[in-house]
């Protein structure tokens, strides 16, 4: 029988687990907000940048490893201002979200449903959608939890008319310089009608502390729920 330590001390454990769920959910809101408005200081201040190997990687746009590789994405891929017709929303559901038993760390899973406006030469603007899967670790600094390690896995990319069976043309970044710190995708496979889509990224599952051997579960094919 548990001693009435034992007892404090898990009833203490969940309720730290509780706090941390609800911060990092918040966290995660707040920071999608801030990039569909373009506030790329407040996106940054999100992030674990006081964490050498903190990471950002969206679709096939290249890896960022360290905090002055991640600001210069940010500079790439967040413009100051945003311009009348443009429009970037998207959205975050379905969390999946495991807290360390260590409080220390956690990771987390969301779809990503969104909708957007891509700006043209001499024409309206194009209505798109951008689906994907974002995969997420979570590190404790200090009293704060910070996004450590951002993957946004696309499932599709395409005009809002045609749809993502008929039109696969934004699906990839072709030949479009990005930054020079950029490191190769890890991975990219968004929806084809000639391509077989795989269970990634995998599904969070508990775990008591963060390893080295977490930092690839995002990859691994994951059919276990």
């Amino acid at each position: 029988m548990a001693t009435t330590e034992e007892k404090r001390e898990s009833i203490y454990g969940k309720l730290n687990k509780l706090k941390a769920y609800r911060e990092i959910e918040n966290l995660m809101g707040r920071c999608m907000f801030a990039f569909n408005y373009h506030q790329k200081d407040a996106v940054l201040a999100y992030l674990a940048m006081e964490e050498p190997d903190v990471s950002v990687e969206l679709a096939d746009e290249g890896l960022y490893v360290g905090p002055e590789a991640v600001r210069e994405y940010a500079d790439f891929k967040i413009p100051a201002e945003i311009q009348a017709g443009e429009l970037t929303d998207v959205h975050i559901s379905s969390p999946i979200l495991e807290i360390a038993g260590d409080c220390k760390t956690a990771k987390g899973l969301w779809l990503c449903p969104g909708e957007g406006a891509m700006l043209r030469e001499n024409d309206d603007p194009q209505a798109i959608w951008m689906w994907g899967t974002l995969a997420v670790d979570f590190k404790l600094v200090g009293e704060e939890w910070k996004i450590w390690h951002l993957h946004y896995f696309r499932l599709m990319k395409c005009d809002y008319q045609q749809g993502w069976v008929k039109d696969t043309s934004l699906e990839n970044k072709l030949n479009a310089s990005m930054p020079r710190s950029a490191q190769p995708t890890t991975y990219h496979n968004p929806y084809t009608p000639f391509t077989i889509r795989d269970c990634i990224p995998g599904i969070p599952h508990p775990y008591d502390t963060f390893e080295n051997s977490d930092k690839e579960w995002m990859l691994h094919n994951n059919k276990a729920f």
